[in-house]
């Protein structure tokens, strides 16, 4: 897969409406995100269920660059609210 590449990880059918709903699982890790406002071009993607952005620059604490961000989880869940996944945990 290519860093920053969009999966679509269901297609389901509404019978009663008739449509196909999608959604989007994204891989960012091991990229060069380095700045929360490029997580927040996300927030029109109502349907991203799951987001991996560990390993870029937002991941790590501004004073220990080997060291996660404590706030980093928190951060992510206050711009996408409805993500139910991110990175290997499940979203609370």
């Amino acid at each position: 897969m290519v860093p920053g590449e969009f999966l679509i990880s269901r297609l389901y059918c509404n019978p009663n409406k008739k449509s196909f709903n999608i959604v989007f699982h994204s891989q960012f890790n091991d990229n060069k995100v380095d700045s929360w406002k490029e997580v927040e071009a996300l927030v029109p993607l109502k349907n991203l269920e799951t987001v991996y952005l560990e390993r870029n620059p937002i991941y790590y604490d501004a004073g220990n660059q080997l060291k996660a961000d404590p706030a980093y989880r928190r951060k992510i869940k206050l711009t996408l609210p409805w993500v139910k996944q991110i990175d290997a945990t499940l979203a609370q």
